[in-house]
């Protein structure tokens, strides 16, 4: 098991993430898993990002003002999770498919809740929508921030 930090942003205006909120009926438009943090305020996270093309990794801030942040037990390392899926692309037809199922799921595609319950060692982790899944991280895990 590893320790990771699992991120949900909130409040976020951009249009894709005003039509997420819409459709899921929450406040929060995506989540990365953060493998390491930092004190300088940045922190190497994993996910797969619509804007970004699909599963990556980065160096990014998390302000308390825009993300919701759990510390939860993992089954994968984030670092390995991202070897074995990085540049795999974002799968917009499985984010539809966890409000209407007959949309599937790429198994070589991944949005960014489904990543995170994929890494989290979930099954089934195209059924993980970003409520659901903070659902998880809230009752299994500590809000940090």
């Amino acid at each position: 098991m590893t320790t990771v930090r699992v991120a949900f942003r909130y409040g976020d205006s951009r249009l894709f993430a005003r039509v997420v909120c819409w459709l899921r009926g929450g406040d929060s438009a995506h989540c990365e898993v953060a493998s390491v943090w930092t004190d300088t305020g940045l922190h190497h996270c994993v996910s797969s990002s619509w804007l970004d093309g699909g599963v990556r990794g980065k160096w990014m801030p998390l302000p308390a003002g825009k993300w919701r942040v759990y510390e939860i037990e993992a089954v994968t390392d984030p670092l390995a999770w991202l070897a074995q899926h990085k540049g795999e692309g974002y799968d917009l037809l499985g984010l539809l498919g966890v409000l209407w199922p007959r949309f599937g799921h790429s198994r070589r595609r991944w949005f960014c809740s489904e990543a995170v319950a994929d890494l989290m060692g979930l099954r089934e982790p195209q059924i993980f929508d970003l409520r659901t899944l903070e659902s998880v991280c809230a009752r299994f895990g500590e809000r940090v921030q």
